[in-house]
């Protein structure tokens, strides 16, 4: 069944297992590409840890993706964000691609994951710091 974003702008998916896949590709692609407004503290607003104002990953623009320890932390934080927004994917495996050198400020991730179908789908992952953007690219799915 189609989602009501997939019938507005007329995408037809051939099956159900290629609509699933596209539409948690979408998905990621708009959340990925979404950045929190606010930074609220848990401990201050805990109703506001789940809610649409934490939707989306901190703005990075200024930040550098050069160090393993900088990576590891954006990394973590799509994991969590991942988790929290796509009720679809039930495991998660996010492996970090090696930059070609410290200047290098995209952020390559290959996403592994089961879906709640049982299915398996791997997304590359492409974020670039200095244009806050990123690319979503379906790998694969079974």
């Amino acid at each position: 069944m189609e989602s009501l974003w997939e019938r507005l702008i007329g995408k037809e998916i051939s099956s159900e297992q290629d609509w699933l896949a596209k539409s948690i590709c979408e998905d990621l692609k708009r959340m990925l590409n979404t950045r929190k407004s606010l930074l609220l503290s848990d401990e201050q607003f805990p109703n506001v840890k789940k809610s649409i104002l934490n939707y989306g990953i901190n703005d990075f623009s200024f930040g550098s993706v050069g160090t393993e320890e900088e990576r590891k932390e954006l990394a973590n934080q799509i994991h969590q964000v991942i988790r929290e927004y796509e009720p679809r994917i039930e495991n998660m495996i996010i492996e970090i691609l090696e930059n070609k050198s410290k200047e290098d400020r995209v952020l390559r991730l290959d996403i592994k994951a089961e879906l709640k179908t049982k299915e398996q789908i791997n997304i590359r992952t492409n974020i670039d710091v200095m244009e806050n953007a990123s690319e979503i690219k379906e790998l694969y799915h079974e």
